[in-house]
């Protein structure tokens, strides 16, 4: 869930906000974050869009694609930490 995806970072870290992510799409959506890294899913942001809802940022390899949405918090996403 949203709530448990903070306590997942270590010491230093932490979930990327909206902002941040949007930082990255727009640096990266040329090619570097998806296809250099080769990762897909769905990663949260600390960014709560409501007290039911909350972004998460969806990246596909295979497409090539990067989209921020939001979602419910109870839902399972994955984790990446921030410095």
């Amino acid at each position: 869930t949203w709530a448990n995806a903070a306590s997942k970072c270590p010491s230093g870290t932490s979930l990327p906000s909206n902002s941040i992510f949007n930082t990255l799409v727009g640096k990266y959506s040329g090619g570097g974050l998806y296809s250099a890294t080769g990762w897909s899913g769905d990663y949260w942001s600390s960014t709560e869009r409501s007290s039911s809802h909350a972004y998460y940022l969806y990246v596909n390899s295979s497409y090539a694609s990067v989209y921020n949405y939001y979602y419910y918090k109870t839902n399972s996403y994955a984790v990446v930490c921030y410095r």
